[in-house]
């Protein structure tokens, strides 16, 4: 008897209509699927304001009183007004569930002239650490609609953002930010304001 198999099992979760802090999500669709040893889960909002699909695919494994869960983020797309960014390759996922640990390979995500890059992410009881690196042109035509005195199509305003997250049961959450631009312009009617650098930690 292939007892895997027969534990074999596939749960699809829609949902519609949905409103959560001041984004509509007029669809939702949650799939996993697998048996007790091989997992897929997916995740898709295909329309709206907030757009994305994720997917994930591993195997549970048990070594003695240890379950460890390792898999592979094999794809990961977010669409809104503000960015588009499409996940550019498949970072290995491991979640430990006896003693807690969590391991998130290096990755990017790319999209329109953006780019956020993380650090692998290492989690356990004791400790956490987490790094990431966004480059962002602010002037895209999601910030315009907001921005509604400013030429977005003549402006050009790119930041780039270091940021580290640092955890310790010991001594609690230390955050670090590094934000710097240069030679950027912002355009509003007949007018132009140059901006050489900005530097902010």
């Amino acid at each position: 008897v292939d007892f895997a198999q027969k534990l074999a099992s596939e749960i699809k979760l829609n949902l519609s209509q949905l409103y959560s802090s001041g984004v509509a999500i007029p669809q939702l669709e949650l799939s996993l699927q697998g048996d007790e040893v091989n997992q897929s889960l997916s995740l898709d909002i295909p329309e709206g304001d907030f757009q994305t699909r994720q997917v994930l695919e591993g195997e549970l494994l048990k070594d003695g009183n240890t379950t460890r869960w390792n898999g592979q983020w094999l794809e990961g797309r977010i669409n809104t007004a503000l960015a588009e960014l499409e996940m550019q390759s498949t970072p290995q996922l491991t979640v430990t569930l006896q003693p807690f640990s969590l391991q998130l390979q290096a990755h990017c995500w790319r999209g329109r002239a953006d780019e956020l890059c993380v650090d692998d992410i290492k989690v356990d009881e004791k400790n956490a650490d987490a790094k990431v690196s966004l480059n962002y042109q602010i002037m895209n035509s999601g910030m315009g609609a907001l921005l509604t005195e400013i030429n977005v199509a003549k402006s050009d305003l790119e930041v780039n953002v270091d940021a580290e997250v640092l955890w310790s049961k010991d001594d609690g959450v230390n955050f670090t930010l590094d934000l710097n631009a240069s030679d950027n312009v912002l355009v509003a009617g007949q007018q132009a304001l140059s901006i050489e650098k900005i530097n902010a930690v």
